[in-house]
């Protein structure tokens, strides 16, 4: 797979992530029983394309005064499930594990901690993701995962905010107090993401901005009713026409608006933000409102082109690059690799660089050569490889080893260079320098 392919796929992800707690933010403003925001928001998880799950899951709440888990809402589940599940204690199966731990509980199997079972209960695997509001406990999600599948940070992270957002909706349907409590949390979720909220009311020509937004636009929190012509104030000036056009066309025919446009702070910094918002129509069907999100994308625009910039050089440079995995299985190659071995990318793919080998090196040169790799996490040198087309010739390869965050090593990246005709040339000296240049006899 290509980098840039790879870093498309990221960018996607990163997209149906924002767009799902988006999703999740304007269920939370809607009129709705609290069962029907549970209901819209397992909709929204489960449409989740990146997301290894089953169609099915469920949302707990926690029964007040007591540690009983009461399920509240589900998709997909099994009848015979549902009598079991309908209360669960602290501590039992999976569910209530989480609830007792305030921790994320996974399971890739029906392993021993699931107690709950039926028969004809078929293999899978779980993610169940407690829903805190501080350290209090308000429910629990439950998501069916493929069997077999491993735990991923990045799932792990997105369902954290995931069900920071429920307890947001959660404590806003209960009372006045727990709406106070739950917007506390939504601001600290929005900042935490840089995502705020606005609605904008079309007949009094009136934007309410949330705190997080306030805190975007460097504005202060008693600006939170803001005119058209302020909002667009604070666009660059290049930017402001195309965004008023999207605006009220967005107003006038109830499209959703979605633009990335640069906006001048106070400060005068200039960042780049993401906004998006769909239409609200009264009982007559007539748009009244807008209401949507805006986040602060700056330092993912910088990320993207610094992908961008990397993916341009991996495919353009002269030299050839590969990258394995840390089972040295090749997963990326780019054009200069496929120029000077004459392998394609999908005769690569998968393979070690052990296709490559040329014979004249014995297993003594590559053992001291992963030696130094485990030491240092770099090796470079002279090597001799072997072309498709059987040609053998000699390179000058750096090998570095990648590693994550927590230390273990993901990747090698091997960039290589074919040194032929410098070989030539220091044979052609070397002949020269010990022989006559007339006569090609030997130097006596």
């Amino acid at each position: 797979m290509h980098i840039e392919n790879l870093n498309e796929r990221d960018l996607r992800i990163e997209k149906e992530e924002q767009s799902a707690l988006n999703a999740l933010l304007r269920i939370s403003l809607e009129d709705l029983t609290l069962q029907q925001q549970f209901e819209r928001a397992l909709d929204v998880i489960l449409a989740l394309s990146w997301l290894p799950i089953e169609p099915k899951g469920g949302i707990f709440q926690v029964e007040a005064g007591s540690e009983t888990l009461l399920l509240k809402a589900h998709r997909g589940l099994s009848p015979a499930l549902l009598p079991l599940c309908a209360r669960v204690p602290f501590g039992h199966c999976l569910c209530g594990r989480a609830a007792a731990t305030r921790e994320i509980q996974y399971a890739s199997c029906l392993d021993p901690r699931h107690d709950i079972n039926y028969p004809g209960m078929q293999p899978h695997g779980h993610y169940n993701v407690p829903i805190l509001s501080r350290k209090s406990l308000l429910g629990v999600i439950v998501l069916y995962l493929k069997h077999g599948h491993a735990r991923q940070e990045r799932e792990v992270e997105f369902l954290g905010n995931v069900a920071n957002t429920l307890a947001g909706i959660i404590e806003h349907r209960l009372t006045q107090d727990a709406l106070l409590a739950s917007r506390a949390r939504l601001a600290e979720v929005q900042r935490v993401a840089h995502l705020g909220g606005w609605d904008w009311d079309i007949e009094r020509n009136a934007f309410q901005i949330s705190e997080e937004t306030c805190r975007i636009l460097e504005a202060p929190p008693q600006m939170s009713t803001l005119s058209l012509e302020t909002v667009l104030s604070l666009a660059h000036p290049d930017d402001r026409a195309a965004i008023e056009k999207s605006l009220t066309h967005s107003a006038s025919q109830g499209e959703p608006f979605q633009a990335d446009f640069r906006i001048l702070l106070p400060s005068g910094l200039e960042r780049i933000v993401h906004g998006q918002a769909e239409a609200v129509r009264n009982a007559d069907g007539r748009i009244i409102r807008l209401s949507g999100s805006l986040q602060d994308i700056t330092e993912r625009k910088r990320v993207e082109d610094k992908l961008r910039l990397s993916a341009a050089v991996f495919e353009n440079t002269s030299e050839g690059v590969l990258i394995t995995d840390s089972n040295s299985r090749i997963v990326s190659i780019n054009k200069g690799f496929t120029e000077i071995t004459g392998y394609s990318h999908e005769e690569m793919i998968g393979e070690t660089p052990n296709l490559l080998k040329s014979g004249r090196h014995d297993e003594d040169f590559f053992a001291a050569m992963w030696s130094t790799i485990r030491e240092t996490g770099r090796w470079q040198g002279e090597i001799w490889n072997r072309r498709k087309n059987g040609d053998i010739y000699p390179e000058w390869l750096n090998i570095s080893e990648v590693k994550d965050e927590r230390g273990r090593t993901i990747n090698y990246v091997g960039v290589f260079s074919d040194i032929s005709a410098m070989k030539e040339s220091e044979s052609k000296l070397d002949h020269l320098a010990h022989h006559d240049p007339l006569t090609g006899l030997p130097n006596r």
